[in-house]
């Protein structure tokens, strides 16, 4: 979904990374938010290559961020 950003609006990141590959995916965002410090809310969707590659066409939230007018790439984590 995408609309206007307001004072409560978060953000949605997405990480892909080998070293999910034997972490539990509850587990996962909690090991981002304290590699990644910010002042900013941010949900980390954090997957696998595989997973990734297979949620991408699977997941409305993918897709959304995906095809949305903003978009980062960012180096390892």
């Amino acid at each position: 979904m995408q609309g206007t950003a307001h004072d409560e609006s978060d953000l949605d990141g997405i990480v892909v990374s080998e070293s999910f590959r034997d972490v539990l995916q509850h587990e996962r965002f909690p090991l981002v938010r304290k590699r990644i410090r910010t002042e900013y809310s941010i949900d980390y969707l954090c997957y696998t290559p595989e997973e990734y590659e297979r949620m991408k066409t699977r997941s409305s939230v993918l897709e959304s961020a995906l095809s949305g007018p903003h978009q980062a790439v960012f180096g390892t984590v």
